[in-house]
């Protein structure tokens, strides 16, 4: 994005202006300013980061899950008799000293996900939280990148400790160790592209007002001082009038109709003469009696 500051249009200089089609009945019309191309593409680029680095923490979360119950979490079915058996249940992802290792593992992914679901439900739901979107889920993603930080340093030294026994499942535990860490640092890059886009889309918005301040009130830069700024019109615009005033495209108005020269009469009217006198009709002879 361009740190120029907004050109100050000078007084009596000639704007182009384009003109928009009205929107369609029921389009639901934006009160903020839109944004230049060149700046609407910048802004894309962090969002498209952002987006993937949404659909990374997740995937993560996902796999946790995924890993843990298929193949660190082990419940056999342990025979007592002919008719009976007992359930063995055991966590491949830390010692017989933290059974609870591995529901600990479930539980910070399926917070995780569900905490995600919940921001962007209340998102949609306050059409962006007014405009605070971005705000709410920076905060949101600290707050998850703290959360991801914590279950993945107690899941390490977890691991370290089976491993040191010599548990089997030693791949599936680093694994779990590192998408633990990978999340962590996706929730971390996602509050700093939120960040990033606040501070990006807050000062286009300020320049874009600035600029249309500055062709409304006009004012700076001319040698008399302020002044409004003159705006051109588009191609066509207003349309030409016709004969009579009339805009063209509108049919003519009819002319008005004369009455009928009387019986025995001429040229009715009477036209005006050169001074604008009207001349006396001469009267109408009348027949004799018989």
């Amino acid at each position: 994005m361009s740190s120029n500051p907004p050109t100050m249009p000078v007084q009596g200089q000639t704007l182009p202006v384009t003109m928009p089609p009205p929107p369609a009945i029921g389009t639901p019309v934006s009160w903020r300013p839109i944004l230049p191309p060149e700046i609407t593409r910048k802004i894309r680029k962090w969002q498209l980061i952002n987006f993937a680095l949404t659909l990374l923490q997740l995937i993560c979360s996902i796999a946790v899950i995924s890993i843990i119950s298929n193949q660190l979490q082990v419940v056999r079915a342990v025979p007592l008799g002919a008719t009976s058996a007992k359930w063995s249940y055991s966590c491949l992802l830390a010692t017989s000293e933290h059974p609870q290792t591995c529901q600990y593992a479930y539980s910070i992914a399926s917070v995780s996900i569900f905490a995600g679901f919940v921001v962007s439900l209340f998102q949609c739901l306050t059409l962006d939280c007014c405009g605070m979107g971005r705000v709410v889920e920076s905060t949101f993603d600290l707050f998850a990148a703290m959360w991801w930080i914590a279950g993945a340093s107690t899941i390490t030294a977890r691991a370290e400790e089976a491993s040191f026994a010599q548990i089997p499942g030693e791949g599936w535990r680093q694994a779990v160790v590192a998408i633990s860490w990978l999340a962590s640092a996706a929730f971390l890059a996602l509050f700093v592209t939120n960040i990033v886009l606040v501070s990006k889309i807050g000062k286009a918005f300020k320049e874009v007002q600035a600029q249309q301040a500055a062709m409304m009130a006009g004012g700076g830069g001319g040698a008399g001082g302020g002044g409004a700024v003159q705006l051109a019109m588009p191609t066509g615009y207003p349309p030409a009038s016709g004969p009579g005033g009339a805009p063209v495209g509108y049919p003519a108005a009819p002319a008005p109709a004369l009455a009928a020269a009387p019986a025995g009469g001429s040229a009715y009217p009477p036209v005006p003469g050169p001074s604008g006198e009207v001349p006396v009709p001469p009267p109408i002879a009348k027949g004799k009696k018989k």
